[in-house]
């Protein structure tokens, strides 16, 4: 069914927050972090510790193993990415 499509962390944290409809100063206000953080992590620019990849998770309605990249959604999104992430 074609190519398997293998995201960064970076793409996981921006599913995460636009499927729950969320800007990223409200990431970032949730997590306790600055809006620049949230930018950087977004850009592969970093990553987040533990505790704010939990508070993401929790606030976006996904499991914590979504975001570790141990799991997936049960969705199939090979469209998604091009579609919202400009991949």
């Amino acid at each position: 069914m074609g190519e398997q499509v293998v995201w960064t962390l970076a793409d996981r944290l921006i599913k995460a927050r636009k499927m729950a409809d969320l800007t990223q100063q409200e990431i970032a206000d949730w997590c306790g972090i600055s809006l620049r953080s949230v930018v950087n992590y977004e850009k592969s620019k970093g990553k987040p510790n533990r505790a704010v990849k939990m508070a993401w998770a929790a606030r976006c309605g996904v499991s914590f193993d979504f975001l570790e990249g141990t799991a997936d959604l049960g969705i199939h999104a090979s469209g998604w990415l091009s579609e919202n992430v400009g991949a």
